[in-house]
């Protein structure tokens, strides 16, 4: 075991103290950020054009559809 790992297993062998009610945060936080991404993902998931958009900050809708009616779609 090189230093690095006898480091890690030293820190995670430590007690850790939460502050009160912070897993209560954590889970709230997390319900939050599921909430919002399914939201945004809800807009786009059947929408390929709008995917492909958003994965490729300079394409259009119309050069989107062109490109789509050329390939046959």
């Amino acid at each position: 075991m090189d230093e690095q790992q006898e480091h890690d297993l030293k820190m995670a062998q430590q007690p850790t103290e939460l502050e009160p009610g912070s897993h209560q945060r954590l889970k709230a936080l997390l319900a939050r950020k599921s909430a919002i991404s399914g939201k945004s993902m809800q807009s786009t998931t059947f929408d390929p054009i709008a995917q492909a958009m958003a994965q490729n900050p300079g394409l259009t809708r119309e050069t989107a559809e062109e490109m789509a009616r050329c390939l046959g779609f």
